[in-house]
């Protein structure tokens, strides 16, 4: 279940304007949509809520890109690290 619109952040984060005039490939899965860019990806959690996903929140958006980082900070080198923004994250 969607439970907030997204529309706005993904239509910026597609616009090739945004990436210094790079092409954009948009990458989409049940939880997340993420935006490839020349180097560089980025990647927005969902707004969804399901029986074994909870990404409802901006604030449980960013805790789970949190923890997302630092289980994968293992083994990413630290350029490829991701950052964690609150608000539309």
């Amino acid at each position: 279940m969607i439970t907030e619109d997204q529309t706005e952040v993904v239509e910026f984060l597609g616009s090739p304007s945004v990436h210094g005039g790079a092409a954009v490939e948009r990458v989409e899965t049940h939880a997340s949509v993420v935006f490839l860019a020349g180097e560089r990806a980025w990647k927005l959690k969902r707004a969804v809520r399901y029986d074994y996903l909870d990404f409802s929140t901006a604030e449980r958006r960013k805790a789970l890109c949190k923890a997302e980082v630092r289980i994968n900070r293992r083994t990413a080198l630290a350029s490829a690290l991701p950052r964690c923004r609150a608000g539309h994250a």
